[in-house]
């Protein structure tokens, strides 16, 4: 008689374990993050590099290029020729970020160009004027043209 009542409170005792835990657990629901108001918010999201002005130059189809930004909150990762990343801030409509960790291989060409003009005017800080699909960042007499992926 001990012994069947010790299994019966062990059967109890192992029952009861598993409704203590809760149910199982399920995977979190991914939730959209809320966008900022006015530039801040219109520059989040990926885009190409189609168009180039520089000094001197006339604007310049460089869509041929690979050339990707991606902004979300407030880090900027790019891929010209060299991979970039940092933080960005946007005040107003200029957009800046001055410190930029970039690998260090050599570009030549269009490439190099969109490059240069890309972190450098991030440096000192970009005008943005935004559209529904692109956006045109310029600084001085440096204009880039990004369509939205």
């Amino acid at each position: 008689m001990i012994k069947r009542s010790l299994i019966a409170l062990s059967a109890l005792a192992l029952l009861g374990a598993g409704c203590w835990f809760g149910p199982a657990k399920t995977e979190p629901e991914w939730v959209e993050p809320e966008k900022p108001e006015g530039v801040a918010g219109q520059i989040m999201g990926n885009w190409k590099i189609t168009s180039l002005k520089v000094p001197g130059e006339s604007l310049k189809n460089v869509s041929d290029l690979t050339l990707l930004v991606g902004f979300a909150g407030q880090n900027m990762n790019a891929k010209v020729c060299n991979s970039m990343s940092g933080t960005y801030t946007v005040n107003g409509i200029v957009l800046k970020a001055p410190s930029i960790t970039s690998t260090k291989m050599f570009c030549a060409g269009d490439a190099g160009k969109v490059e240069t003009a890309f972190t450098s005017g991030l440096a000192t800080g970009f005008e943005v004027t935004a559209a529904e699909n692109t956006i045109t960042l310029t600084n001085g007499q440096t204009v880039l043209v990004l369509t939205r992926e």
